[in-house]
């Protein structure tokens, strides 16, 4: 019988983007859509002095602004000439429209007039309307985030937590997990939120508008030599309200340690956290096994590739990562867990999935494991969990690494 007390939950690294490739227009639109919004959210920032991100309406307005600005000029040094394609006539020619209604009144009492007039209304109506649907776009993605319902859906990790929400994600996959997940948040009369960490004997309470601001929240990065900022990454989770909260508690519990007010727990120590270029409290470094922990108490974690270089340690944790293999597939809605893959020759790891088509995996980095039968593995990217495989675990076993994992019925912590 092994306790978790004997192990070493200390070597935990920095999670790095395992964003895979757009599979879909959604996927490429989205990403399309991001890097648009953090650019001119960085020209915003820059133009302004200061380090904060600008609001999704104050951004949307903006990137209207200058696209019909553009527009504009092109209209300008094409005289206003109609395009053959209707379709590229009505989005290219929109100032057109403005200024035949001021000609047709005569508005600004000679032709230059009603031209200049007619493109500063098409500028001033399109950074309006621009304005709107960022405003209404925000509205609707909070809303969206924040839905607190005891259950744990597909999520995007920002800077803050992937492994937060990959623990949540696995234990989702259990009954049992679906049920401590459900029993550690509760809605509160006043619409907060209470997270329980049961495991170090903690709650949190975190209100509406704590999690409407974390949904808006972002870390901003500087230059090297400080001042200008250079860019924006989303702080928290999206998509989903429960993880959103729990990470919020988390965070809470951080400055509960830094301020003294509670005695730090050897198995969440302060090297968790870091901080970002403008002073805010991260907490990049984790693992599954630390969210297991948070809420029941215990957990399991071994790494044969400890780079301690202990050869009893790594021995133990092969034992370890062996006996895991071999009972997985034997209890696999027992356990809830995360792997890590190595690779000594190559970055990419090929495996073929359940339908014969190529799956480029990533070694040193983290999968949620939410799905096992006697063939196959179901591994979910802990940074976006809406990317799964259904991958041979025969395939997988070979490359295992690192193993964290939790029973969340057995009651003594031990396998």
């Amino acid at each position: 019988m092994v306790s978790f007390n004997g192990l070493n939950f200390n070597n935990v690294g920095m999670p790095m983007s395992t964003t895979a490739p757009a599979v879909n227009f959604t996927d490429a639109y989205e990403q399309l859509s991001e890097k648009k919004d953090n650019f001119v959210a960085v020209m915003i920032a820059n133009d302004n002095k200061t380090d904060k991100r600008a609001s999704a309406t104050v951004i949307a307005a903006n990137f209207s602004a200058m696209v019909a600005c553009v527009k504009a000029g092109i209209n300008i040094l094409r005289k206003g000439k109609a395009y053959k394609n209707p379709l590229t006539d009505w989005f290219m020619n929109g100032a057109n429209t403005y200024i035949n209604f001021m000609n047709k009144h005569n508005i600004g009492r000679n032709p230059l007039h009603n031209k200049i007039l007619g493109y500063g209304t098409y500028i001033i109506g399109s950074t309006l309307l621009g304005a709107g649907l960022g405003f209404i776009f925000d509205w609707y993605n909070t809303a969206r985030n924040t839905i607190v319902n005891g259950k744990i859906s597909n999520t995007k990790s920002g800077v803050n937590g992937s492994w937060i929400q990959s623990g949540l994600k696995s234990l989702s996959s259990t009954e049992e997990g679906k049920e401590l997940i459900k029993n550690s948040i509760h809605k509160n009369k006043d619409k907060s939120i209470t997270v329980k960490f049961s495991g170090i004997n903690k709650e949190y309470t975190i209100t509406k508008q704590e999690l409407k601001e974390a949904s808006r929240s972002y870390v901003t990065y500087l230059n090297d030599n400080g001042g200008k900022v250079r860019d924006f990454k989303k702080k928290f989770s999206k998509g989903d309200g429960d993880v959103l909260a729990f990470e919020l508690a988390f965070e809470k519990y951080c400055k509960d340690v830094n301020n003294g007010a509670v005695k730090e727990d050897k198995i969440l120590p302060k090297t968790m956290q870091s901080v970002s270029d403008t002073g805010d409290i991260l907490f990049a470094n984790g693992s599954a096994n630390q969210l297991y922990y948070l809420l029941t108490g215990k957990s399991i974690h071994y790494d044969t590739k400890d780079p301690s270089n202990d050869a009893i340690m790594k021995m133990y944790s092969q034992i370890g990562v062996n006996r895991f293999k071999e009972d997985l597939p034997q209890n696999p809605k027992s356990y809830a867990c995360e792997i890590m893959l190595g690779n000594n020759s190559q970055n990419n790891i090929i495996i073929r999935d359940k339908f014969r088509h190529f799956k480029y995996l990533k070694a040193d980095k983290k999968y949620t494991v939410t799905d096992v039968d006697d063939k196959y593995i179901t591994l979910v990217n802990s940074e976006k969990t809406k990317e799964s495989y259904i991958l041979p675990i025969k395939k997988v076993n070979n490359y295992i690494s690192t193993v964290d994992y939790v029973k969340p019925d057995d009651k003594k912590g031990t396998v």
